[in-house]
């Protein structure tokens, strides 16, 4: 087995209840019962690599020594720069959101950090496809953090598209839960990114199954916690 040292840029939400119990907790060493997907540590062992979680990044220090107690880690930075000087650390987890995400990346890849970035990965298209150039051609493993391509149900119903089950495609119908700020940006892209995962759309067939913009029906209305918002 290999140890893959790892450290995370950003300690807010999805730090705290999406990567670091995963990676910090006995899932990643004992895996449970074989289920129809895979665990977190089934995948780590065929991989033959055991991730450890080294060091961390915040701007906010009390959450970062929050964060650090919590999880016994000790190594702790307020500047992104200064984590990526670690010659010791392998990857990055870049989870401080679109806005510093530009920032952080290019400086990883020339350090040779290996990158798991939260989407959105940026906030414009000009920032994707620079970083997309930054990658390429790097050497770097580079992922994007659409984990819903990962769910068992979703790469069941992929694998019945491939293999014919279900007939021809014609729709696909997605919702997503409302409640937070830029929801569109920040929840729903994960609809379209399903629909590229199932179909293999290519920028042009989404814009094509989207047609043209347009203003939003006037039925369809913003929920928040739940509730339909009066129109």
């Amino acid at each position: 087995m290999r140890e893959i040292k790892i450290g995370v840029i950003g300690c807010g939400g999805i730090a705290q209840w999406a990567h670091l119990p995963v990676l910090t907790g006995p899932d990643v060493l004992m895996p449970e019962e074989p289920t129809p997907g895979k665990s977190t540590a089934e995948m780590m062992a065929e991989a033959e690599i055991v991730p450890r979680v080294v060091a961390l990044c915040d701007v906010r220090e009390e959450l970062l020594r929050s964060v650090g107690d919590r999880y016994r880690i000790d190594r702790r930075f307020t500047d992104y720069r200064e984590l990526l000087e670690q010659e010791d650390i392998d990857a990055v987890l870049v989870l401080a959101g679109h806005k510093v995400n530009y920032e952080v990346i290019p400086l990883a890849v020339e350090k040779g950090k290996h990158i798991f970035v939260e989407k959105p990965m940026t906030g414009t298209l000009e920032e994707a496809l620079e970083v997309e150039r930054i990658v390429k051609g790097s050497g770097i493993v580079f992922q994007v953090g659409f984990m819903r391509r990962c769910y068992f149900a979703y790469r069941e119903g992929k694998r019945m598209i491939e293999e014919g089950e279900i007939g021809q495609v014609e729709a696909l119908n997605g919702r997503f839960w409302s409640g937070q700020r830029d929801d569109l940006f920040n929840n729903g892209i994960h609809i379209f990114d399903l629909v590229q995962f199932f179909g293999g759309a290519s920028d042009r067939g989404l814009r094509q199954s989207l047609g043209e913009p347009h203003r939003p029906d006037r039925r369809i209305r913003r929920r928040q916690g739940g509730k339909p918002v009066p129109e």
